[in-house]
């Protein structure tokens, strides 16, 4: 018989697959564990029982959570349900509105009651209510706007009242005052094309005013606007079930981008920490497809404003409702109707020699006072100068004698020139030609459709020359994106769009400069559908077949249309599970969704090269869901399970850590999402729980580990509540717990001790939204216990000899912190375990004791003799428990 001490001083090696144990010539196996639940080890080496998960909210539904932080003191937690809404969470709670008296007159657009908008139109502009719809129609300058008082209750004045807005067409401005023309109250707000929750406070006063206006020269229009109900703060976003879990999401600063498949592209507007808004995603000037190359000739009814698109063969579906469409003109035609100052044309572009350089000016409407001026501007558009000015009517044919140069004209009216009355004038060149965008809003067949000017056409002739936007149909809609080198890029379909620099709704190519946007195919078999795209200094684009890097010659190049370059840099497929990045190590779920990679930069091959960091682990994991990362107070990598569980993967590059561990919970954990605040980060759980019967899908939080060391409040608890008030016996605000038995820490002291055999725990059962407890408390954190588990590999002597041979494990020596005295227990079996004395050095120690430190040179173990021997440890609610360290004593047979 060979006595063994062995010492686990480290647990920052993790759990490890049964597959592994025989591998002893690996050194970090030997002190690795086999099961590691509920317990996280730090990068230092000691684990502690995890934090508790407290209640937050009831969602109503299952769905995913995705972060949105402007700044680390306003992060937000956005949900996005499977039945397709979105609600916020700030700091503890979904931002929720109250109940109020207030509300708003033909907020439909029926016209009943009648006269409930008052109408205040400027010169030139108009506004009705038709069609379901406040409809407002500007002149490019001058506005249409409708407004109406709205009376508050002297109990509410100071009382957030939420405004639902929904925006069917093109844009408005939005805004609230205490007089019709104000914005005291919100500041003014452009609202495009989506759902909109304004939330707004009187600030004391019982009459505020709502205001739209459009100035835009096509027709915008609300659907609708009215006070919402009580409850939570949700915006509808019209994602399906079967989508929601594939949704991608990036940000800058107040607005998030949002990618789904084969649903449009989507906006999340933050206004203030009470306002937010689900637009659709409406970039102005493309991406556009590869340049028309049919017979197929479409015209404009108009250069501007509401028009009709005309193909004269069949072009056009319900898809193309909501995209862009752009057409250059032969010749280049530009006009203002001119009813005030500083008012102008669009440009034509004059180049050529001799009469080719011709072009005709036409006015009329012009009064006494006002000055008809033609601007022009050499070589670029950046410094208009005065060319020629008018007083009265006139049609003329300019030709400027400028051979060879490139020169922009422009008419109007400047700055003090304006008498009154409504000027017309414009500019003809039948050189050239003009590239115009408009909007197409509503289908009438496939040869015509009706759209809002959003660039000004050069002309209304059929022409060929057209291009329509490149995501069209339902699998051409993007399914990444991400912001990169100065740049909004999305991913669609084997393509890659980069937006125009710093104008994440610019996909203008025209200018022939760096600044331009552009598109880059992937090459090759692996291309498959984009899953989702990473900053890691190249961008990363992870498909389902591989991962490409596209990047400039050298990370001191802004990446531009001329030098970006698309390279395989893994033939690993990733799953379809947002990735993340550790500093300069990109993170991805492997398309099986059971491994889980790296990627680091290998500048001798410039290209990324890949680790399994699941590699110790590969049947230890179901599938996995989602994935997030925390880096307070170590990096840690949480994985969402298809079972319900998750795994938390320690990790410190530095030193070497990639320890895994599982967490368990009596429910299901459904998504994770890690936020900053203030330097300190929170992680969100979506957790599915039978409550009463009944699946509940609670929004939860994870304690912080200075949370749970014992004191006053220790917080090793799921789905807690925590009361601090006067002094109770009876603890309300536990409906989200109702029927169930629940375990309580209460003044510093453990109110759900087990029995003297451990057969049961003292609980209470939630009746009413309220338990009641053997006395009165103060303070007190109260939910559903979990328990936690360490059990090491197999034990070898490192030889391999001992593998076979009969072993008993015959002590265990302990080092401890912040540990309640019933915190742990110890064995060599879970069925049969010990506590830790409660007498040390002849003194008794009370069942409430928490250590600051323990330390006990063996406790013995009265084990079994058997092959499989090994100590075990287990860690139980409410109680906190550290294990720096475990010593086990064995005896080996010598056969």
């Amino acid at each position: 018989m060979k006595t063994q001490k062995v010492i686990y001083n480290t647990f920052n090696r993790g759990v490890v697959s049964p597959s592994s144990f025989s591998r002893f010539d690996i050194e970090r196996i030997a002190i690795s564990a086999e099961t590691l639940n509920n317990i996280i080890p730090s990068v230092l080496g000691p684990a502690s029982f995890r934090p508790g998960f407290s209640f937050i909210d009831d969602m109503g539904t299952s769905g995913v959570l995705k972060k949105f932080v402007p700044n680390t003191a306003d992060s937000s937690v956005l949900f996005f349900s499977d039945d397709g809404y979105m609600k916020v969470i700030t700091g503890d709670s979904v931002i929720t509105r109250p109940s109020v008296s207030a509300s708003i007159s033909d907020g439909d657009f029926d016209g009943s009651p009648a006269g409930a908008w008052t109408f205040d139109n400027e010169s030139g502009a108009s506004a009705s209510i038709s069609g379901g719809y406040l409809n407002l129609t500007g002149n490019g300058y001058n506005s249409a706007a409708a407004y109406q008082q709205i009376y508050i209750s002297s109990g509410e004045v100071n009382t957030i009242h939420g405004i639902s807005i929904i925006v069917d067409q093109g844009e408005v401005r939005f805004k609230v005052g205490t007089t019709s023309d104000s914005d005291d109250v919100f500041t003014e707000a452009v609202l495009q094309e989506g759902n909109h929750s304004i939330g707004i406070d009187p600030n004391g006063n019982g009459t505020i005013y709502i205001r739209f206006e459009n100035s835009n020269n096509y027709t915008s229009k609300v659907e609708s606007v009215s006070v919402e109900s009580s409850g939570h703060m949700r915006l509808a976003t019209g994602i399906s079930s079967d989508k929601v879990n594939s949704l991608r999401i990036d940000q800058s600063i107040d607005v998030a981008y949002v990618s789904v498949p084969e649903h449009e592209p989507l906006s999340i507007q933050r206004w203030d920490a009470n306002s937010w808004s689900v637009i659709k995603y409406r970039p102005v000037d493309g991406p556009f497809r590869s340049p028309n190359t049919s017979p197929i000739r479409v015209s404009p009814s108009a250069k501007s404003g509401d028009i009709t698109l005309t193909a004269t063969e069949p072009l056009f579906t319900q898809n193309d409702v909501g995209k862009l469409f752009r057409i250059t003109s032969d010749g280049q035609s530009v006009s203002v109707s001119a009813s005030g100052e500083d008012q102008w044309t669009d440009s034509i572009r004059v180049v050529g020699v001799g009469s080719t350089r011709s072009f005709d000016v036409s006015i009329s409407g012009i009064v006494s006072g006002t000055v008809v001026t033609l601007q022009r501007s050499i070589g670029d558009e950046s410094s208009w100068t005065d060319y020629k000015t008018y007083s009265s009517d006139t049609t003329v044919t300019i030709s400027d004698g400028l051979d060879n140069q490139i020169v922009y004209y422009r008419i109007g009216i400047g700055i003090g020139d304006y008498g009154g009355g409504t000027v017309d004038a414009s500019l003809e060149y039948t050189s050239g030609g003009k590239v115009g965008v408009c909007r197409i809003v509503s289908y009438t067949s496939s040869t015509s459709v009706g759209a809002i000017v959003l660039t000004n056409f050069g002309g209304v002739n059929p022409t060929t020359v057209w291009d329509r936007f490149a995501w069209v149909s339902d699998s051409e809609q993007p399914t990444a994106v991400k912001f990169y080198g100065g740049r909004l890029v999305w991913g669609a379909k084997g393509k890659v769009y980069f937006s125009y620099v710093d104008d994440f709704l610019s996909f203008d190519d025209s200018e022939g400069g760096d600044s331009d946007g552009f598109t880059r195919t992937l090459p090759g078999p692996y291309s498959g559908d984009i899953r989702a795209l990473l900053d890691a200094n190249a961008l990363l684009v992870f498909t389902s077949g591989g991962v490409y890097m596209i990047k400039p010659p050298s990370i001191e190049e802004s990446i531009t249309g001329s030098n970006a370059k698309v390279t395989l840099t893994s033939s690993q497929g990733a799953a379809d599970i947002a990735p993340e990045m550790i500093d300069f190590v990109g993170v991805f779920v492997q398309a099986e969704r059971k491994r889980v990679y790296d990627l680091s930069y290998d500048g001798v091959n410039d290209g990324f090269a890949g680790d399994d960091m699941t590699k110790f682990v590969p049947d230890v994991f179901t599938g996995i869901r989602s994935m997030t990362m925390q880096r307070q107070p170590d990096t840690r990598v949480t994985l969402a399970l298809d079972d319900g569980t998750a795994a938390v993967m320690v990790y410190d590059s530095v030193e070497k850590v990639r320890a895994w561990s599982t967490m368990s919970t009596d429910g299901s954990f459904i998504d994770f999402q890690a936020i900053t605040y203030g330097g300190v980060d929170a992680l969100y759980a979506l957790v599915c729980r039978n409550i009463n019967g009944a699946d509940k899908y609670y929004l939860e939080k994870m304690a912080y580990d200075n949370e749970c060391v014992g004191g006053t409040l220790n917080k090793n608890i799921d789905c807690h509540y925590v009361y601090q008030g006067a002094s109770a016996s009876t603890i309300t605000g536990l409906d989200h717990l109702e029927g169930e038995e629940v375990v309580v820490w209460a003044d510093g002291v453990d109110l759900s001790r087990h029995n003297s055999d451990w057969s049961s725990q003292t609980t209470y059962t939630v009746s009413s939204g309220a338990i009641t407890l053997p006395r009165a408390v103060s303070n007190a954190v109260i939910g559903l216990p979990y328990s936690g588990r360490w059990k090491p590999v197999v034990f070898d002597d490192g030889s391999g000899a001992a593998l076979s041979r009969h072993k008993r494990v015959v002590d265990i020596s302990l080092l401890l912190k912040n540990t309640h005295v019933m915190g742990v227990r110890f064995g060599d079996d879970f069925a049969y375990l010990n506590t830790l004395p409660l007498i040390e050095d002849y003194r008794t120690v009370s069942e409430d004791h928490v250590y600051s430190f323990y330390q006990h040179k063996e406790l013995p173990i009265d084990g079994e003799t058997k092959i499989d021997a090994r100590p075990v440890i287990e860690c139980y609610s409410p109680r906190p428990c550290t294990v720096l360290s475990v010593g086990s004593t064995y005896n080996v047979s010598d056969a």
